[in-house]
C-alpha cells in the first residue's frame, strides 16, 4: 500500500486532500468524508496533511514552458513513465472499488457492530490523472515523443477500451485525451504502418465490443467483477470515450496516405460498433457520438496536396479563435493551411455514411412502413414517376398516423403508457439531420458527395409529413433552404427539390380530397370531428412547405425551373382541377335538386362563399403556383416525362393553368379566390412578348361577367341592358353580395397590374375592358330599390339585403373609378399621397396637348394610357357609364350619389369633392384658404367631366338631389373660368367637351330643353368652353346642333323639325333671285305670328342664335404667355437663405412667379462655350472677351406685344419688365463664394427694360450706369387690358473712340415716342441670357427696382439684328398681335388693305392714345389710310380695279413689312411651344449650391421659330417657367375662317323670321368680323356686304334692333341697344327716343372704321326701303350720323372726311326728297278718310279707266306706316 500513497503524492495528492485553490490540480473533491479529513486511498487510518507541499508533477507544470522542457522530459524518459502511472492509477481505482465493496459487504454482515476503517466510495485518483494527462498531452505536441512512445503504445491504447469501475472512468477520459493528442501530433507513416502491423485498432475495436456487451464474453466479465459494461457502461459515458479515441486515431492516420487503419477498423466492424452504440446510446449521448461518424465521413482517403501539412500547425489552427484565425490569413503561408485544414472537411468517406443511412432507415417510421409495404425495397429517386408515387405514399401513411392519433386522444386521454414503454429507444430523427447539416455546412462539397448517393435531405423531405415533432420538420425545411441558398453555387439541389415539390402537391391533392369529403358532409360524426381536427394539424404542415417554397422561389429562379421539369403547370395542376371539379360537380348536383337556374350556355351560375375547407389549401397551392408562373415562358415549359427521358410533352398555354384559377375565382371562398387572383397578377405584372397577356385578360373580363346575376325569364338575350334587370314580377331578386364583391376584387387586381405594364393598358382596352365596366352595371340594374320605393310589405331579410347590395356596389364603383383612373393616367395613382394637390408635380400645361399629340402620332408611338383617353372619348364611354350607374338604383340614396359624385370629381382631379353638409354639399375646401395653387389645377382626366354631366343628368327628381347636381355643375364651370385659361379652361376646351355637349348622342337635348333646371347651366359650360377654343370639329359641331335647327325649321312653316325627319332634309342656301323676293314676306304672311307655337320656336331660336353670339363676342385670337406675378422684395429681402441664381427659379417651382428665359442669344455659342469660356464668364478684366456682335456692330431690335391684366389703383410700385439681358451665370469659386457677381461688379453686364406703372413710363437701365439710376422714356399710358405694340432699338456707337453713347429709340403701338435715350454702351457675350417677366436675378436681388410684379400677357416677340424704323413698327402694329406670318420674315402678309386698315382703326381708337384716329395716322405717317376702303377702291380711287390686286396691298401705302430671316435672332409665339417639361439647361452641377444641384423646374419650351432658317446666329429656344403660363385660345373667329368665311354663315341670316332673330344674327357674323381682318376681307372684297345687303332687301323685317347690328357693322365703339338703356334711365317719352339726342358720353369714341359696310348696310335705299317703314328708322339713323360728327367727338373730322368720301349730302338729300314724298302722299291719304285706320278702304283700287291706283295704294301704306305730320298748333 506504501507505493499507492507515495504515487498519488507523486502525482498531486488524492482527491481527499485540501488543495491550494490556485493549484490546477484535479478540482474534484469527495463526495462524503468531510471537509477537513483527507480520504485514506485504501483501508487504514486516514492520513492528516494539513499542510500540503507542491508535487513532482506540479513542479514540471509550473516549468513547461521552459526552453527545451520537452527535451530534457524527453531524454529521462518521462513520457513513458507518465504511461506507466496512468496504468497505475487504473489499478488502484480497481483494488479501491474492491475494497469499497467488500466493507459494504461487510458492513451488511455485522450491522451495527462493524469496528472496521469506513471508506468513502468514489474516485480517489482524479486530479492526479488529470494532472498526468495534461502533461502527457503537452510532451505530446512534440512529434519527436511518438517514437519514444512506441514500445509503450499497446498499453496506452489498451487503457481507453479496457474495463473500469464507476470510479475508474476519469482514467479513461485521460487516457482518451492522451491517445487523441498523439495521434494529432506524434504519428508518422511508420508508426501507422506499426499500429496496422500489431492490429491494434482490431483489439481496440474488440474492446470496444466487450465494452457494449456486443459479445457474450462481455456479460460473463461483468458478472465477475465489478467493471462498466453494457448500459452501464454507456451510462458512464465508456462508450464515448473509446469510440472517440478508436475513431480520432483512425481519422488522424488518414492524414498520411495512409487508409491502413481505417480499412482494419472496417474490416473489424467498427462501422457496426458505432451504429450500434448510437442506436443503444442515451439522448445525451448521441451528439458525441454523431459528430464521431462526422469525423470518419471526412477522413482523407485519397490523396491530397496538403497531406504534409504541418500537423502541429493544424493543431494550433484548429483551436484559435476566429480573431486570431484572421490573423494568420493575412499571411501567405498561413493562408495555405487554413485552406488545406478546409479541405480536412470534405466527405471523402462517404462508406462511413452508412451508418447515418442505416439508423436513418431504422428511425423514420415511414421508411420503414414503405419497406414493408414493397418486399423490403427502399424509396427510390430514379425518376419522377416513382417520386410522385412516394410522395402520395407518405401523405397518406401521415394522414392515417394523424387520425390514429386524433382518434386516440379523442377517446382515452390516459392510453399513452403503453406507447411510452414500447418505444424506449432515442429518436434520433432529430439528431441525424443535426449531424446531416453540419456536414452539409462544414463544406460545399459534402452535400453533392453524400445526397448523391443517400439521398438523405430527400428521404426526410419524403418523411416530413409523417413527423409528429415539429422542431424536426422546421430543422428539415431549414435544412433545405440553407442547401438552396446557403451553399456555393454549383450545388446540385435539385433532386430535394423534387422531392419538396412532389410531397407539397400531393398534400395540396390529398387534403383537397379530404375537404372535398367534408364538404360533402357524409360521413360519422366522430370520424367527421378526428378529420376535421386531423385536417387542421395537416394543413399547417402545408403552410410550412409553402412557406419554405415561397422563400427558396423568391431568392433562386432555378427552383422554379425544376418545378416546372416536375410539371407543377402540366399534369399536377390537372390533378388538382379534377378533384376540385368533383367537388363543383357534388355541389352542382345538389343544387340541381335544389332548384338552381343555368344560364342559357348550359353553366351554373357561380355562387361565391365566404369561405370552404378547402381554401386554405388552395392558397397555399396558389401561393406557389404565383411565383413559378411569373417566370418568361413558365407557362410554355417542356415538362419530362418520368416513363422516357427522351420523350417529352409541351404543355402548352392551353394547359388547366387558367381553368384552375378560373374555378377557384368562381366556386370557392374569398381567400382562395384572391389567391388565384394573386397568381393571375403575376403572370399579366409584365409583358413576356407573347400572347398570353391577352388571353388571361379575356379570361378575367369573362369572370366578371359570369358573375353577373341570374337572368329572370322573360330576358331578352339581345338587349344589353335590359335584358338583365333582376326583376321578377314588380319585385327585385334578392342578390347575393358575394357576386359583386368577388367583381370587385377581379377589377382591383387589373387595376394593380396597369401601371407596371403598359401592355396590360393595351390589352386591357382591346379585349373589351371598358366595355365591360359599362355592361356589369346594365346586367345589374334596377338591383337596387330606393328607400322611398320599398314598401311596408318588405321583408327584414329583403331590407337587409338591399342594403349589403348597395354597399357591395359602392365598393365596385369605387373599383370601377379607380380602374379607370389608373387606365387613363397611371401617373396618379399615388395622387392623394402626393400632399399640396395645389402644386402639380409637373407642367399643367404638358396635359393640354395631349388630344393634339394623340392626333398628331401613329398609334403604336402613343403611352397606351392616351390611346384609352382617345379611345373612350371616341366611343362616348362616359355617357354610358353614366346611363348604366343610374340605371342600377344606387343614386336615389343622397348620400350614394353624393359619394359617386365625388368619385366622378375625383377622376377629373383629387381636390374636387363636394362635402357632405346639406342636401347637395358645396366645396370642401373653404373658400378663405385660396392660396397661388388655386387656378393652376391640374386637369387629370378632363374627358371624365362627360360623366360629371351625365350623372347630374341622371339624378332623381328632389330638392337634394337638384342641390348636388347643381354644386356639382359650378365645380365644372369654376374650372372654366377666365382665371383658369392656362390650366384648367385650356384642357377642357381641348378635350373635345365642346362636340359632346352640341352632340345629339350625349348632351344636345339639355340645349332644347329650356324647363330643366340645369339648360342655363349647359348653355353657360358651352359659351366658356366654346369661347376659349375650338377645334374644327367642335365648330361644326356646334354649328349643327345650335344653328342646325334654324336652318331645317326654314323649310318647314311648323314648328320645330325633329331629328327623324330633319336628318333627310338639306340646308337651304341663300339664293338670290327675283323669284324668291317675295316668299319670306309670303310664308309670314301665312303664318300666324301671334301663335304660341311660333313665339315658342322664335324664342328658343333668339336663345340659339344668342348663345352663338356671345361664343363669338367672347373670342380672344391671341396666343399669350402669362407672366410676372410676385414682388421683387420676396427676392430681394426673404429669400437670403436660398442662392442668388436660383430664387427666380424657387418662386417659379412653387407657383408664385412666371417668367420666360432664352438661355443664350447666340444658339452657336452656347455649343462653344465649353470650349471656349471666354463665352460664359461675361467680361472680366484683362482678358479678351467675345462680344455679341449687334452690340458693337448693327444694333438690335426688340419687339413685343403685351397686355396688362388689370389698373393699379392703389398706386403701389409696380414693373413690367418687358426685355433683361444679362450675362450668363459664372462658375462658383473655388473658395466657395457665390456664382454670381454682385451689381456693380465688373464681371457682369446687363441690360434691362422695363414699364414702370405708377409713373406711366418705360425705363431703361444698364451696367454701365454706374450710379444706378435707370434712364426714364416720356410718359406713355398704356390701358389696361388692350394689346400695345411696344419696339424697342438699339443702336451702337458709331465712333467708339468719341464716344460710348448708345442711343435708344422706343415705338410704342407703332408711334415714336417724343425723345430718345441715350446710355452708355455695354459689352455682352454671345451666351448672353434673356429674361422676359422679371430682371435678371442680380438686379433682382440689388434693390434697385423694388415693388410688385403684376402678371400680365406675352404676346408675340421677335428680336431681330438691324435697327427697324417706325415704317416697320407701324406696319407690325397693322398687322395685329394675332398675325402668325410675321415671323417668317419674308413671308408676303396675305391681307388687303382695307381689312387690315379697320382692324388698325380700331387699335387706334382703344389704345389711349390721345387725340384722333386722324391725328395717330400722321403721327405714323400713313395718313392715306384714312381713305382706305374697297368701295373707294372700285369707284377709282386708290389705283381702282386696273390697278391690279397690288393697290389693295399693304405695300401700297407702305405697311408690308418684310424681314430678313438672317436677321431675326429669336420669335417666340405662344402657339408654337412644345408639352415636354424641361429640366433647367443651367450648368449647375459645378457652380451653384447642392441644394439646387439636380434642380427641376417644370416648364413649357417655346420653339423659336427663325430656327427653320439655315443663315443667322439665332438664339436657343425660350423656356418658360412657372405653372399654366401658356394660353393658346382658338376662337369663334378663326373657326369662321377656316371654313370658309363669314359667307357661310348667310343662311343664318336667310332662315331668321323675325327682327329679333335677324338682329342676332347679324350680331353673330359681327362679332366674328370685328378686329379679324381675314374675315373682313371676306366681307369687303369677297362680297359679304352685298349678300347681307340682299337678305335684308329680301326679308322686309327691319327694325331698330337691326338698325343697331348694322350700324355697329360701321362704326366701332358703338353698342347696339344703348340708346334703350339710355332713354330708360331719362324722363323723355318713349315715343320720341329714337329720335332724341345722344349722350357726349355714348358718341365721342365713335370710330367710322368701315366704309364698305357702310355704304353697303345703311346708305342703301333698297335696304331700308322707306315705303315699308316709318320715320323712326331714317330718324334714328341720322342721330347715329349725327353722332359721329358731332363737335364733342374726338374723331369727328376723320367720320366726317369718311363719310363724305361715301357722298353722305347726296344721300341725305335724296332721304329728305323721298321723306317729303311720304308725308305729302301720308297726307292726302289722310284727307280722304275721317280716321286714318280706315282711309285705306276708302281709297279706290282702280282709276276711272280701270287700271291699278298705284298712288292710292302708296298713300294708304305711307299713312298706315305713319308718314303723316300733325301740324303746330
Amino acid at each position: 500500500g506504501e507505493w499507492k500513497v507515495r504515487l498519488l503524492d507523486l502525482l498531486g495528492g488524492s482527491d481527499g486532500e485540501n488543495k491550494d485553490p490556485d493549484n490546477n490540480g484535479g478540482d474534484n473533491t469527495a463526495s462524503s468524508g468531510g471537509d477537513d479529513m483527507p480520504m485514506a486511498p485504501m483501508g487504514g487510518t486516514p492520513v492528516s496533511n494539513p499542510i500540503h507541499e507542491p508535487s513532482d508533477i506540479d513542479i514540471l507544470l509550473e516549468n513547461s514552458t521552459c526552453e527545451r522542457f520537452v527535451l530534457r522530459c524527453v531524454e529521462n524518459e518521462l513520457p513513458p513513465n507518465l504511461i506507466h502511472c496512468l496504468r497505475l492509477l487504473r489499478v488502484l481505482e480497481l483494488q479501491h472499488d474492491h475494497s469499497v465493496a467488500a466493507q459494504v459487504k461487510q458492513r451488511k454482515l455485522e450491522g451495527d457492530e462493524y469496528q472496521g476503517p469506513i471508506l468513502t466510495p468514489g474516485p480517489v485518483s482524479t486530479r492526479a490523472a488529470s494532472k498526468v494527462a495534461q502533461l502527457l498531452c503537452l510532451l505530446c505536441s512534440d512529434s519527436s515523443v511518438g517514437e519514444q512512445l512506441r514500445p509503450h503504445l499497446f498499453g496506452l491504447l489498451a487503457l481507453s477500451g479496457a474495463s473500469y469501475p464507476a470510479s475508474g472512468v476519469h482514467i479513461a477520459s485521460s487516457a482518451s485525451n492522451v491517445i487523441k493528442a498523439f495521434s494529432t501530433n506524434c504519428l508518422s507513416a511508420s508508426l501507422v504502418w506499426f499500429l496496422h502491423d500489431r492490429k491494434m485498432i482490431v483489439h481496440m475495436t474488440d474492446d470496444i465490443k466487450e465494452l457494449c456487451a456486443m459479445t457474450a464474453v462481455a456479460a460473463s466479465a461483468s458478472a465477475s467483477n465489478r467493471c462498466l459494461y453494457g448500459p452501464h457502461a454507456e451510462a458512464a459515458g465508456l462508450w464515448v470515450v473509446a469510440l472517440r479515441t478508436v475513431v480520432y486515431l483512425v481519422a488522424n492516420s488518414c492524414h498520411y496516405q495512409c487508409v491502413e487503419l481505417l480499412k482494419d477498423y472496417d474490416s473489424a466492424g467498427g462501422y457496426h460498433v458505432l451504429a450500434y452504440a448510437i442506436a443503444n446510446s442515451s439522448l445525451r449521448h448521441v451528439p458525441k457520438l454523431l459528430e464521431l461518424v462526422t469525423i470518419l465521413v471526412c477522413c482523407k482517403i485519397a490523396s491530397s496536396s496538403s497531406a504534409n501539412t504541418n500537423s502541429n500547425a493544424q493543431m494550433q489552427i484548429e483551436g484559435m479563435d476566429a480573431d486570431a484565425i484572421g490573423v494568420m490569413q493575412s499571411n501567405d503561408n498561413a493562408s495555405e493551411v487554413v485552406v488545406d485544414l478546409a479541405e480536412n472537411k470534405v466527405a471523402m468517406n462517404t462508406n462511413a455514411f452508412e451508418i447515418m443511412d442505416d439508423l436513418m432507415m431504422r428511425s423514420i417510421s415511414l421508411l420503414t412502413a414503405y419497406k414493408v409495404q414493397h418486399g423490403g425495397d427502399r424509396p427510390s429517386f430514379a425518376n419522377n414517376l416513382d417520386l410522385t408515387k412516394m410522395a402520395d405514399f407518405s401523405v397518406k401513411y401521415a394522414w392515417e398516423l394523424l387520425l390514429k392519433q386524433q382518434k386516440q386522444e379523442s377517446s382515452n386521454t390516459n392510453s399513452n403508457s403503453s406507447d411510452d414503454t414500447a418505444a424506449e429507444g432515442v429518436d434520433l430523427t432529430s439528431e441525424l439531420l443535426v449531424t446531416t447539416l453540419q456536414l452539409y455546412s462544414d463544406h460545399a462539397k459534402n452535400f453533392d458527395l453524400i445526397e448523391s448517393e443517400y439521398h438523405m435531405l430527400s428521404h426526410y423531405i419524403l418523411s416530413f409529413p409523417t413527423f409528429s415533432d415539429v422542431s424536426v420538420k422546421v430543422l428539415t425545411l431549414k435544412t433545405l433552404e440553407y442547401v438552396c441558398t446557403g451553399l456555393a453555387t454549383g450545388a446540385n439541389s435539385n433532386m430535394p427539390l423534387r422531392v419538396v415539390t412532389e410531397v407539397f402537391v400531393s398534400q395540396c391533392k390529398f387534403l383537397l380530397g379530404v375537404a372535398s369529403k367534408a364538404e360533402a358532409g357524409d360521413g360519422e360524426e366522430d370520424d367527421d370531428a378526428a378529420a376535421e381536427a386531423a385536417l387542421e394539424l395537416a394543413g399547417q404542415d402545408l403552410q410550412m412547405l409553402r412557406d419554405t417554397l415561397v422563400k427558396l422561389l423568391e431568392f433562386d429562379e432555378n427552383v422554379s425551373h425544376v418545378m416546372l421539369d416536375c410539371g407543377l403547370l402540366g399534369s399536377k395542376i390537372d390533378d388538382v382541377l379534377n378533384l376540385i371539379m368533383t367537388s363543383v360537380v357534388n355541389k352542382k348536383g345538389k343544387k340541381e335538386v335544389d332548384g338552381s337556374k343555368e344560364n342559357n350556355e348550359g353553366e351554373i351560375i357561380p355562387t361565391p362563399a365566404l369561405s370552404t375547407k378547402m381554401d386554405s389549401i388552395y392558397e397555399c397551392f396558389c401561393r406557389t403556383l404565383k411565383l413559378v408562373a411569373r417566370l418568361p415562358g413558365a407557362r410554355a415549359v417542356i415538362e419530362e416525362n418520368g416513363i422516357s427521358t427522351s420523350s417529352r410533352d409541351v404543355i402548352t398555354r392551353e394547359s388547366s393553368l387558367t381553368s384552375l384559377l378560373t374555378v377557384g375565382i368562381l366556386h370557392l371562398g374569398d381567400t382562395a379566390s384572391q389567391a388565384s387572383l394573386d397568381v393571375f397578377e403575376a403572370m399579366m405584372a409584365k409583358n413576356h412578348g407573347d400572347d398570353l397577356l391577352t388571353d388571361d385578360m379575356e379570361c378575367l373580363l369573362g369572370l366578371v361577367d359570369r358573375f353577373a346575376p341570374p337572368k329572370s325569364p322573360g330576358d331578352d338575350d339581345g338587349a344589353e341592358g335590359s335584358s338583365s334587370s333582376p326583376e321578377e314580377n314588380g319585385r327585385a331578386i334578392a342578390i347575393d353580395p358575394l357576386y359583386i364583391t368577388r367583381q370587385t376584387s377581379i377589377l382591383d387586381m387589373i387595376r394593380s397590374i396597369l401601371p407596371a405594364n403598359l401592355a396590360a393598358q393595351d390589352a386591357f382596352r382591346e379585349c373589351g375592358g371598358f366595355e365591360c365596366l359599362v355592361r356589369l352595371f346594365f346586367r345589374i340594374e334596377g338591383i337596387i330599390r330606393s328607400n322611398n320605393n320599398s314598401e311596408d310589405t318588405d321583408s327584414e331579410a329583403e331590407k337587409s339585403n338591399n342594403d349589403a347590395v348597395a354597399m357591395a356596389t359602392m365598393e365596385l364603383l369605387e373599383s370601377v373609378f379607380a380602374l379607370l383612373s389608373t387606365s387613363t393616367d397611371p401617373n396618379a395613382r399615388n395622387l392623394k399621397q402626393l400632399g399640396d394637390l395645389n402644386t402639380p408635380p409637373f407642367a399643367v400645361d404638358f396635359l393640354v396637348d395631349d388630344y393634339a399629340a394623340g392626333v398628331s402620332l401613329s398609334p403604336a408611338s402613343m403611352p397606351p394610357s392616351t390611346t384609352s383617353l382617345l379611345y373612350l372619348r371616341n366611343y362616348g364611354f362616359y355617357i354610358e357609364l353614366a346611363n348604366a350607374i343610374a340605371g342600377v338604383g344606387i343614386l336615389s340614396d343622397i348620400s350614394h350619389a353624393r359619394t359617386v359624385m365625388n368619385l366622378a370629381l375625383e377622376l377629373i382631379h383629387p381636390k374636387l369633392a363636394l362635402s357632405s353638409e346639406g342636401g347637395g354639399g358645396k366645396r370642401s375646401s373653404n373658400s378663405s384658404d385660396k392660396n397661388t395653387g388655386d387656378n393652376v389645377l391640374s386637369i387629370r382626366n378632363a374627358d371624365a367631366t362627360r360623366l360629371v354631366l351625365g350623372l347630374t343628368t341622371q339624378l332623381p327628381d328632389t330638392d337634394a338631389h337638384k342641390s348636388l347636381a347643381k354644386n356639382a355643375f359650378d365645380e365644372l364651370l369654376r374650372l372654366c373660368a377666365n382665371d383658369m385659361a392656362g390650366s384648367s379652361l385650356a384642357r377642357l376646351s381641348s378635350s373635345g367637351l365642346c362636340t359632346s355637349l352640341t352632340s345629339h348622342a350625349e348632351f344636345a337635348h339639355m340645349l332644347e330643353d329650356r324647363s330643366h333646371f340645369l339648360y342655363s347651366r349647359f348653355v353657360l359650360l358651352l359659351r366658356r368652353i366654346a369661347a376659349f377654343s375650338m377645334t374644327y370639329n367642335d365648330f361644326v359641331s356646334l354649328l349643327r346642333c345650335v344653328a342646325g335647327p334654324i336652318l331645317l325649321a326654314d323649310q318647314d312653316d311648323g314648328d320645330y323639325i325633329d331629328n327623324e325627319s330633319g336628318s333627310n332634309k338639306r340646308i337651304r342656301l341663300a339664293v338670290i333671285s327675283s323669284s324668291v323676293q317675295n316668299k319670306k314676306a309670303a310664308t309670314a304672311s301665312s303664318m300666324t305670328k301671334s301663335s304660341e307655337s311660333w313665339q315658342s320656336r322664335e324664342t328658343g331660336f333668339c336663345n340659339r342664335l344668342e348663345t352663338l353670339s356671345v361664343i363669338a363676342e367672347r373670342g380672344d385670337r391671341v396666343a399669350r404667355c402669362e407672366v410676372g406675378g410676385d414682388s421683387l422684395n420676396s427676392i430681394a429681402m426673404y429669400m437670403q437663405k436660398v442662392p442668388l441664381e436660383d430664387r427666380i427659379y424657387k418662386l417659379a417651382e412653387q407657383g408664385r412667379l412666371k417668367f420666360l428665359e432664352v438661355e443664350s442669344v447666340d444658339a452657336s455659342a452656347k455649343l462653344m462655350a465649353g470650349s471656349s469660356p471666354a463665352l460664359t464668364q461675361g467680361g472680366r478684366s484683362g482678358e479678351s472677351v467675345a462680344v455679341w456682335n449687334p452690340l458693337v456692330s448693327t444694333g438690335f431690335t426688340y419687339c413685343v406685344w403685351m397686355r396688362q391684366h388689370h389698373p393699379v389703383k392703389d398706386g403701389t410700385q409696380s414693373s413690367l419688365f418687358v426685355f433683361d439681358i444679362s450675362s450668363p451665370p459664372i462658375e462658383k469659386s473655388s473658395d466657395g463664394s457665390s456664382g454670381s457677381y454682385p451689381y456693380g461688379s465688373s464681371g457682369h453686364e446687363f441690360f434691362s427694360f422695363w414699364y414702370d406703372i405708377p409713373n406711366q413710363r418705360f425705363c431703361v437701365l444698364s451696367s454701365s450706369n454706374s450710379r444706378g439710376e435707370p434712364t426714364c422714356f416720356p410718359v406713355s399710358p398704356l390701358p389696361a387690358g388692350v394689346w400695345h405694340h411696344v419696339q424697342l432699338t438699339y443702336q451702337a456707337p458709331k465712333r467708339s473712340m468719341l464716344g460710348r453713347k448708345a442711343v435708344i429709340t422706343l415705338y410704342i403701338d407703332g408711334r415714336p415716342v417724343e425723345s430718345d435715350a441715350k446710355v452708355e454702351a455695354f459689352n455682352l457675350p454671345p451666351t448672353a441670357r434673356v429674361h422676359i417677366g422679371v430682371p435678371n436675378p442680380v438686379l433682382a436681388s440689388s434693390g434697385i427696382i423694388r415693388g410688385t410684379l403684376p402678371p400680365w400677357d406675352l404676346g408675340p416677340t421677335l428680336l431681330v439684328s438691324s435697327v427697324l424704323g417706325l415704317r416697320d413698327a407701324t406696319a407690325m402694329y397693322t398687322a395685329g398681335p394675332e398675325f402668325p406670318g410675321l415671323f417668317w420674315g419674308d413671308r408676303p402678309q396675305r391681307l388687303s388693305l382695307a381689312a387690315a386698315a379697320t382692324a388698325a382703326f380700331v387699335m387706334l381708337a382703344e389704345n389711349g392714345e390721345k387725340g384722333s384716329v386722324a391725328g395717330a395716322l400722321r403721327r405714323r405717317k400713313v395718313p392715306s389710310m384714312e381713305a382706305v376702303g374697297h368701295v373707294m377702291r372700285e369707284r377709282g380711287f386708290g389705283g381702282g380695279p386696273v390697278a391690279g390686286p397690288e393697290s389693295d396691298s399693304l405695300s401700297a401705302v407702305g405697311l408690308l413689312c418684310k424681314l430678313s430671316p438672317e436677321n431675326i435672332i429669336f420669335g417666340f409665339r405662344a402657339s408654337s411651344s412644345t408639352s415636354s417639361s424641361c429640366q433647367s439647361t443651367r450648368r449647375d452641377s459645378s457652380n451653384l449650391s447642392s441644394s439646387s444641384g439636380s434642380r427641376q423646374n417644370f416648364a413649357r419650351r417655346l420653339i423659336n421659330v427663325s430656327r427653320i432658317n439655315t443663315g443667322g446666329s439665332a438664339s436657343t429656344d425660350a423656356v418658360v417657367y412657372g405653372y399654366s403660363s401658356i394660353i393658346s385660345p382658338n376662337c369663334f373667329a378663326d373657326n369662321v375662317q377656316w371654313i370658309g368665311g363669314p359667307n357661310i354663315l348667310m343662311p343664318i341670316v336667310n332662315a331668321a323670321q323675325s327682327s329679333s332673330s335677324l338682329a342676332l344674327s347679324l350680331r353673330m357674323i359681327r362679332e366674328s368680323v370685328r378686329r379679324h381682318p381675314p374675315n373682313l376681307e371676306m366681307l369687303q372684297a369677297g362680297g359679304g356686304y352685298r349678300m347681307l345687303a340682299l337678305l335684308l332687301r329680301q326679308k322686309r323685317i327691319m327694325d331698330v334692333n337691326v338698325l343697331d347690328q348694322c350700324f355697329a357693322f360701321a362704326v366701332h365703339g358703338f353698342v347696339p341697344g344703348f340708346q334703350e338703356k339710355d332713354s330708360s334711365k331719362g324722363k323723355s317719352s318713349k315715343s320720341d327716343s329714337s329720335s332724341g339726342p345722344l349722350s357726349k358720353a355714348a358718341t365721342h369714341r365713335w370710330v367710322f372704321a368701315d366704309l364698305d359696310a357702310m355704304k353697303y348696310l345703311l346708305l342703301n335705299h333698297q335696304v331700308w326701303d322707306l315705303n315699308g317703314a316709318g320715320p323712326e328708322l331714317p330718324l334714328r339713323l341720322l342721330t347715329y350720323f349725327t353722332g359721329l360728327v358731332v363737335a364733342h367727338s374726338t374723331h369727328a373730322a376723320f367720320n366726317s372726311r369718311r363719310l363724305h368720301l361715301l357722298g353722305i349730302i347726296r344721300w341725305t338729300l335724296h332721304l329728305m326728297l323721298e321723306a317729303t314724298e311720304l308725308y305729302a302722299a301720308g297726307a292726302s291719304a289722310a284727307a280722304m278718310g275721317a280716321k286714318a285706320d280706315d282711309s285705306q278702304d276708302r281709297i279706290p283700287r282702280t282709276t276711272p279707266d280701270g287700271a291699278p291706283n298705284r298712288l292710292g295704294i302708296g298713300a294708304a301704306a305711307a299713312l298706315k306706316n305713319g308718314w303723316v305730320a300733325k301740324p303746330p298748333l
